[in-house]
């Protein structure tokens, strides 16, 4: 319990930082200047979320049991990988302009935090892991509520808070054992040729969950991209909390699946859930208006209607998470990747027609209709899933 409280705890306060944060520089910043800090930070976290799962998921999978002490070859080659790539983006940013340039160093400075987090948690040190998390969000937050309150509004100046934090983390956790020198070429096959059959399931999704931030960065204008950032900031919510569940009903699954129960279970919470979530839509969409009102300035007012068109899909998309998402990640992950290849050139052209014509709001109603649709795909894959006909991944 208590090296799943070093995990879960500092999560659930990054999260919470996250969304605190967006709510300081929705106060803070112009629509036009938001749109660009949302878009940024978007690309840094669909990064790490990308290629630094994917990475560090093949540096586990590859670290031997019980590991060394010092840095595995794996570990090495996964470390590697990231500055490489770092490196590569670097380059082009340098010449798409500031931003994008420290957009690139803060993307690769939070991948090699992950490896450096990977190593504490293949050897159980969850105390470090979480200790790491709570200094990189800590130092974020605390350089960029400097900044906003000194009214910097300079979007590449902000960034700084996002690259100075994981620098922090690391400058705090040396590595006093050099990196492994044998092995590293046979570990760096092993780990990209596990990248090529894993960044496909995971890369559709994590890309598709933000084409909505991609496409308004495209085919709209700052101002409208900020106003659906806005939006999109208080939207999350459902998600969030949704998916700090999923880490108190995941490690049941495989269990109940075994014992021949889960599918009576997963109907039953499915019969509340649907209900409640119906209810808090409803509650939300009385109740959220005002309340932005108050929290946002008046330029943000556009955010009113996207708001209320994207709730129902968070809520819709909500449902997955306890339980759906897990079950199928678990038994049956190519589930995603069929519903995600089947729906992305809707979507794409959905954006595309919507966005040149209603800015915001007809991202918004592709959004939602995307978020639905997906709800109503996986919950009835998941359950038509059988016990009898899963395989484990």
């Amino acid at each position: 319990m208590r090296a799943l409280l070093w995990v879960f705890l500092p999560k659930l306060i990054g999260g919470l930082h996250t969304f605190a944060l967006n709510l300081i520089a929705v106060r803070a910043l112009p629509p036009e200047q938001f749109g660009g800090f949302s878009f940024c930070t978007t690309l840094i976290v669909l990064i790490d979320g990308l290629l630094g799962s994917a990475v560090d998921l093949g540096v586990i999978r590859e670290s031997p049991d019980p590991p060394a002490r010092r840095f595995t070859a794996a570990e090495s080659a996964g470390a590697l990988l990231k500055a490489a790539f770092a490196l590569v983006i670097l380059l082009p940013a340098l010449l798409l302009g500031r931003e994008y340039a420290m957009s690139a160093a803060a993307t690769g400075a939070i991948l090699l935090l992950r490896s450096v987090q990977t190593h504490f948690q293949i050897r159980k040190q969850f105390e470090r892991f979480g200790a790491a998390e709570l200094i990189h969000v800590a130092v974020r937050c605390g350089v960029l509520i400097t900044l906003l309150w000194s009214g910097e509004q300079r979007v590449w100046v902000l960034l700084t808070a996002y690259a100075a934090a994981p620098v922090a983390a690391l400058a705090l956790y040396p590595a006093r054992r050099p990196f492994a020198q044998t092995g590293l070429a046979e570990a760096m096959r092993a780990l990209l040729q596990f990248l090529r059959e894993t960044l496909l399931a995971t890369g559709t999704g994590t890309t598709l969950s933000r084409a909505d931030i991609l496409a308004l960065r495209y085919w709209s204008t700052p101002a409208e991209l900020g106003i659906y950032s806005a939006a999109n900031t208080i939207a999350m919510v459902p998600e969030l909390v949704a998916s700090y569940l999923a880490n108190v009903f995941s490690p049941g699954i495989v269990p109940r699946v075994q014992a021949g129960v889960f599918r009576g279970f997963f109907r039953r919470f499915h019969a509340a859930a649907i209900p409640a979530a119906a209810l808090l839509l409803a509650a939300s969409l009385a109740v959220l208006p005002g309340i932005i009102e108050s929290l946002f300035p008046a330029r943000y007012a556009p955010a009113i209607p996207a708001l209320r068109i994207l709730l129902p899909g968070a809520f819709a998309s909500a449902l997955l998470f306890p339980l759906a998402v897990s079950y199928l990640l678990f038994y049956s992950p190519r589930t995603f990747v069929r519903f995600d290849l089947a729906i992305a050139l809707f979507l794409i052209a959905g954006y595309a027609w919507m966005i040149p014509r209603h800015g915001a709001e007809g991202a918004a109603w592709v959004t939602v209709v995307f978020r639905c649709v997906k709800a109503a795909w996986i919950l009835a894959a998941a359950f038509r899933l059988r016990p009898a006909q899963t395989r484990s991944i």
